[in-house]
This record gives structure tokens, sequence and C-alpha cells, in this order.
């Protein structure tokens, strides 16, 4: 879990004038897991009765990422961890990140080269994890940048990219892949506390990617913070759940009571949410 104080006195990039923001308000279809893989076009409609704006997208077992969804995709990231056969998962072998595979990767999503096309398919802004060839222009910060937040907001204001800041990624190790650095801490929370990496890179953070990590909805507490500081004028949330072996209606109803606390949390910062 996260822990975030605001610090005074500090040296600022580039900063946005403190005034309200504009916030949207949207969901990623792989927090329905496994109601996703039966029907997207069912989710989409239970995320926009809920009160979400718009979707994040991967590629899932039996999309082709072209359905016509009751909510319009704005953002696409790569499937997590394709693999080619239920063996390959099985034996955890490496997947198309290179990560060890699981029985989830088989289940989740087709082989790579499929989800590549689906990928193709889907419409809106791709999210990556580096800045090499990143052409939605949205970088999302993790450790494998192995850069410091000075030298990723630079980057930003140098070549515009905006970022995405995900909960978890924040404050993660490395990843088994990476064989080099696996189980150091990130550079990106080494060289610098996580509350004065915010601070510096605020400017440039365009989506925030919120977890469920406990019952009371702990990442609240940081989004509090988050909108404390100078944010852009516009910035778009989206709720990213661990998958959950639920009843529909317990998913819907989480859905609506993480929005609701969302919403309360923007407003209450003084800023304004916009709807779909």
């Amino acid at each position: 879990m996260l822990t975030y104080s605001p610090r005074k006195g500090k040296e600022e990039v580039d900063p946005v004038p403190r005034t309200g923001s504009v916030c949207r308000i949207g969901i990623s279809i792989g927090s329905m897991i496994p109601y996703s893989l039966i029907s997207v076009r069912m989710i989409a409609r239970w995320a926009k009765d809920a009160g979400y704006s718009f979707l994040q997208a991967l590629p899932l077992r039996g999309m082709t990422g072209k359905e016509i969804l009751a909510l319009p995709v704005f953002y696409k990231e790569h499937a997590w961890n394709p693999v080619w056969s239920l063996s390959q998962a099985l034996k955890h072998e490496p997947g198309g990140e290179g990560m060890p595979s699981y029985i989830n990767d088989w289940i989740a999503s087709p082989n790579p080269d499929r989800c590549q096309q689906i990928f193709d398919n889907l419409p809106g802004r791709e999210i990556t994890h580096h800045f090499e060839n990143a052409s939605g222009r949205l970088v999302e910060l993790c450790p494998e940048l192995q850069m410091t937040p000075m030298e990723i907001a630079e980057k930003c204001r140098r070549e515009g990219f905006g970022l995405v800041l995900d909960t978890e990624h924040l404050s993660r190790g490395f990843r088994e892949n990476d064989t080099d650095n696996f189980g150091k801490q990130a550079l990106l929370i080494h060289e610098i506390m996580i509350n004065e990496a915010i601070d510096i890179l605020a400017p440039f953070i365009q989506i925030v990617h919120l977890k469920d990590s406990t019952p009371d909805l702990q990442d609240m507490n940081f989004v509090r913070e988050l909108l404390s500081v100078d944010i852009r004028p516009e910035i778009d949330f989206v709720a990213e759940f661990k998958p959950k072996l639920q009843t529909p209606k317990y998913i819907c109803d989480f859905m609506k009571r993480f929005i609701s606390k969302l919403a309360n949390q923007i407003t209450k910062s003084g800023h304004t949410i916009k709807y779909s």
C-alpha cells in the first residue's frame, strides 16, 4: 500500500497552475474477468450502468477488438502474458511478456499472434511500459524504466510524453523476467521518496490506475493526496480491480461502490467529474 504526504518547498518541474481539474472515470475490462471472457458487450453495459464513462481494453479470449460497445474505448494495453498452449502455461514457461506463465494466462488470452491482431483492431490510445516506440505517447510508470523522477519529467517535457500512474507498479520491485534486477528496489522509489516523485511527475500524469487491494479501498487515500498537488487540467482515472469469482450482482455493486467513493474524493478536492 502506498503512503504519501505532500512536501513543501520543492523545486517543481513545469508546474500547472492550481485550478480545479476535469476528471473522467473509466474501468478496465480485465477487472471484470471472468465475465469479460463471456461477453465484453455485457460487461460494458454493466460499467455504463454503474456510472463509468469509458473503457480501457486489452486482448482477451473471445474478443475481436471490433466489438460495438456501450462505452467508448479510450485506452488499450497489450495482453498480460499470453501463451501459445495450455502445456506452456502448466510448465510455467515464459509467456509473451517474458514472465513465467500460469493457467490464468492461458484462460484470459489467446495466443500471442491473435492477441496482436485484437490489439491492432482495438480503438484507443496505446499505453506502454517504455518510451521507445510509444505510439500513444502514454508511458506507465514502472521500475523497468530505470529512470529517476527528474529524468522522466525532463523527457516528458522535452518530447511530449504523458504518464500513467499505477498505484501498484509505482512501489513494486522488478519482475521475475528481469534476471539482473529481480528483487531489487525500483530506481523510481530508491532514489527519491514516493511523495517527492509524485510532486515532480504530477504535471505529466494523464491517467491514474487504481486498485482495490483492501476492502475499504485504501487507494482513495492516495487519490486525495494526489488531487491536493498541481495536476493537469484534465486527468482520467481507471479502475483496475483484481478479477473476482463472484456473482454478477456482487461485481456490479462493487463497481458502483468504487466509483461512488472515487467521485466523492474528486469533488471534495475541488475538481469536476465529466460524465459521458
